[in-house]
């Protein structure tokens, strides 16, 4: 169910978005987040759920996922250098996660 949000609330889960977009490549836990904007880890993570119909974590995974496609788009990165680049210490799990999010391939989708 939905969590009351006062301004304040709002306020906190926009700035905890904003951290977590600015630290995709080394984020701070959910309870780290919660103190890092001054709220407890269930009303953040509500919050979050609430504001961009996401959990915080699902956010930032697909904030990396589409840094990646950026760097490949641009080719900027081959798919190791841009699985690193946002985090994914293992190619394998990177390439499943884009494949799940995009239904393609890193090598394979269109640049």
């Amino acid at each position: 169910k939905d969590v009351e949000l006062r301004p304040d609330d709002i306020d906190r889960i926009m700035e905890a978005r904003n951290i977590l977009s600015r630290s995709h490549e080394d984020p701070p836990s959910l309870l780290a987040l919660a103190k890092q904007v001054g709220t407890n880890k269930n009303k953040l993570n509500k919050g979050f759920r609430q504001i961009f119909g996401t959990s915080a974590f699902d956010y930032l995974r697909i904030r990396r996922l589409e840094r990646a496609k950026e760097l490949l788009d641009n080719k900027k990165m081959n798919v190791g250098e841009a699985a690193a680049h946002v985090g994914y210490s293992h190619q394998s799990s990177f390439a499943r996660a884009f494949k799940n999010h995009f239904g393609t391939t890193p090598t394979g989708h269109p640049h």
